[in-house]
């Protein structure tokens, strides 16, 4: 992601770093789920098998590039 802007406004900063915060939040729930279930795989809806932990490896993965994400978020600087 290209961050183009030197600064931000505390409300959309703490806007935009909630939304991740959430996103990333159901990615790890996501993952959660899956690692729990105690299902080896899924069906998938065109008829392939899955493991759910590659699935749950998916959303990990995922949730990690929002931390990232957030991190770059946390860096731009407050516009008085």
């Amino acid at each position: 992601m290209i961050m183009t802007t030197k600064c931000i406004s505390h409300d959309l900063r703490a806007s935009i770093l909630q939304a991740i915060m959430d996103a990333e939040w159901y990615q790890d729930n996501q993952a959660q789920n899956y690692e729990r279930s105690g299902v080896k795989e899924i069906i998938l809806e065109d008829g392939t098998a899955q493991a759910t932990l590659e699935i749950a490896k998916g959303h990990r993965a995922v949730a990690q590039k929002y931390r990232e994400t957030m991190e770059q978020v946390r860096q731009l600087e407050v516009c008085e």
